[in-house]
C-alpha cells in the first residue's frame, strides 16, 4: 500500500488508473482472472501492469479461431479512455505549491521583522532592543528642560513607541496570513492524495466485489484561522500584546474543520465523477479559506487607514526648527543629550531600517493553476498592498527618527552661536528635511 503523500502521487495515479481499469472491466461483466486478465467466456482480454500502463490485448481459447478482428484496438482504446478521464481530471492539480518550502523563508523573515519591533516576549517571537532604547532615552531625559523638549516627549517619543507597536501589529496579520496560507497549502496536498488513494481504494473494492467505503476529509476547512497562532510562538492570544490598535485577527471562517468531500455512488461512474466533484470541494475549500484570509487583509488595511496617528507620527514639530531662538532648551548634561542623539535614537532608526528589509524579503508564493481556490494569485494583491503599506510606514518612521535626533544634536550645537549671512548647519539641515522621507504610505 503506497502512502497517501503528495510526493507519492504518480504512483498513486498509476495504481488508481488501474483499479479504475478493473472497475470499469467489472462494469462490463468480465472479471480479473489470474492478475494478469479478464476474461468473459471464451473472451480474455489483458490486465495494465501496477502502474496503470499497458494492456488491452484481446485473446481467444474457443475451439475455434474467429480471429482478432480489431478487439485490440477496442480495448487499448477503451483503457486509454479511462486512462485520459483520469489525466485531464487530475492535471490542474499535479503542480501545487510546495509552501513548506516556497513560504519557510519568508515566515521567518516576517518573523523576525515582528521580533525586532516588539516590545516584550509576549509578542510571541521574543522581544526586540528598541524597549531598551526607548528605557535608555526617557531616563536622560532629565538632562534637559523646556518647551522644545516636552513637545520632543509628547510629539515624537511617545508617539514613536505607539507607532512601533502598530507596526509590530501589521507583522502579526501579514505573518499570519503567509503561516495560513502555508499551512492550508501541505494540507491541500495531502488532500489531494487523499482523494485520489482513496478513489482507488473503493474502485478497487468495486472491482473485486468486497464492501466499498468512501470519506475524505477536506483538511484544508477551518485552517484560515490558525494562521496567527502558527506565527507567533506565543500564540494568538498574546500576538498583539503591546499594538492595541484596533488590527483584527482571523476567528472565524465558513468552514468548519472536519468538513467532508461529497461522498459519491459506489459503483464504476459514481466512484469516476466522484473523483472530479471532491476536487471541486477541495477547490471551494481553498476559496473560502483565502477569501476569508484576504478580507481579513482588507479589513486591517481600513483600519489602519482609518485611525493613522497610530501608525504614522504627525510631522514632529522637532524637525520644523532651524534656528536655535525656536529651540527652547536647558541643557544641563551635554553627554546625556548626545547619548540621545547620538546613539540611542541611530540604533532604533537601524532596527526599523532592518524590520523593513525583513518585511520587505517576506514574499507571497503560492501561486496555482487559476481554476483553484482564489485564482492563481490567490491572497497575493491583499497581502502585498498591507505589505507595501507596512513598508512605507517603517521607512518614513526610521527617516523621522534619524533626522528628528540630527535635528535636536544641531539645535543644542547652535544655541548661543552668532548668525552668520551663511546657512548654518541646523539651518541646512532644515531645508533637507522639510519636504519628508518621501514614503508615501496612505496613497
Amino acid at each position: 500500500m503506497t502512502d497517501r503523500t503528495y510526493e507519492n502521487l504518480p504512483t498513486l495515479i498509476g495504481e488508481l488508473k488501474r483499479s479504475a481499469i478493473d472497475a470499469y472491466m467489472k462494469s462490463q461483466g468480465w472479471h480479473i482472472d489470474d492478475g494478469n486478465k479478464y476474461h468473459l467466456g471464451d473472451n480474455y482480454v489483458t490486465r495494465p501492469g501496477g502502474d496503470g500502463q499497458g494492456g488491452g490485448d484481446w485473446s481467444w481459447s474457443g475451439f475455434w479461431d474467429i480471429g482478432n478482428e480489431g478487439q485490440d484496438a477496442k480495448w487499448r482504446a477503451a483503457f486509454d479512455s479511462v486512462r485520459s478521464n483520469i489525466d485531464s481530471t487530475l492535471k490542474k492539480w499535479l503542480d501545487l505549491p510546495d509552501t513548506a518550502t516556497l513560504l519557510a523563508d519568508d515566515i521567518e523573515q516576517m518573523r523576525q521583522a515582528n521580533r525586532l519591533l516588539s516590545f516584550s516576549p509576549s509578542g510571541g517571537t521574543g522581544g526586540g532592543n528598541i524597549p531598551g532604547y526607548l528605557q535608555g532615552i526617557n531616563s536622560n531625559l532629565h538632562a534637559m528642560s523646556g518647551t522644545t523638549i516636552a513637545t520632543f516627549k509628547a510629539e515624537f517619543l511617545l508617539q514613536l513607541e505607539k507607532a512601533i507597536g502598530g507596526h509590530h501589529g501589521i507583522t502579526v496579520i501579514l505573518g499570519g496570513a503567509l503561516a495560513a496560507t502555508n499551512e492550508i497549502w501541505i494540507r491541500a496536498r495531502k488532500t489531494v492524495a487523499d482523494i485520489v488513494g482513496e478513489t482507488q481504494k473503493a474502485l478497487d473494492a468495486y472491482a473485486n466485489g468486497g464492501g466499498i467505503s468512501w470519506e475524505v476529509v477536506l483538511q484544508v476547512a477551518g485552517y484560515a484561522v490558525e494562521g496567527v497562532g502558527l506565527f507567533a510562538t506565543g500564540g494568538a492570544s498574546t500576538a498583539l500584546k503591546g499594538a492595541g490598535q484596533g488590527l483584527k485577527i482571523l476567528t472565524d471562517t465558513t468552514t468548519k474543520k472536519g468538513e467532508k468531500a461529497t461522498t459519491p455512488s459506489l459503483d464504476y461512474e459514481g466512484l469516476m465523477k466522484g473523483l472530479g466533484k471532491a476536487l471541486d470541494d477541495l477547490s471551494n475549500a481553498i476559496k473560502a479559506e483565502e477569501d476569508a484570509l484576504a478580507e481579513n487583509l482588507t479589513t486591517n488595511i481600513g483600519k489602519v487607514r482609518a485611525d493613522q496617528s497610530s501608525y504614522d507620527l504627525k510631522r514632529p514639530a522637532l524637525l520644523d526648527i532651524s534656528d536655535d531662538s525656536q529651540a527652547n532648551i536647558i541643557i544641563i548634561t551635554r553627554a546625556l543629550v548626545d547619548e540621545i542623539t547620538r546613539t540611542y535614537l541611530p540604533l532604533i532608526a537601524d532596527d526599523l531600517d532592518s524590520a523593513r528589509s525583513q518585511a520587505y524579503l517576506a514574499t507571497y508564493e503560492a501561486y496555482r493553476d487559476g481554476s483553484i481556490g482564489r485564482g492563481y494569485n490567490g491572497i497575493s494583491s491583499e497581502f502585498s498592498d498591507f505589505q507595501w503599506i507596512l513598508i512605507d510606514l517603517i521607512r518614513d518612521l526610521s527617516w523621522e527618527t534619524r533626522n528628528g535626533a540630527k535635528t535636536l544634536e544641531l539645535a543644542i550645537e547652535d544655541i548661543g552661536r552668532a548668525d552668520t549671512d551663511a546657512e548654518d548647519a541646523l539651518e541646512a539641515h532644515h531645508r533637507k528635511v522639510k519636504e519628508g522621507s518621501g514614503a508615501t504610505p496612505w496613497d
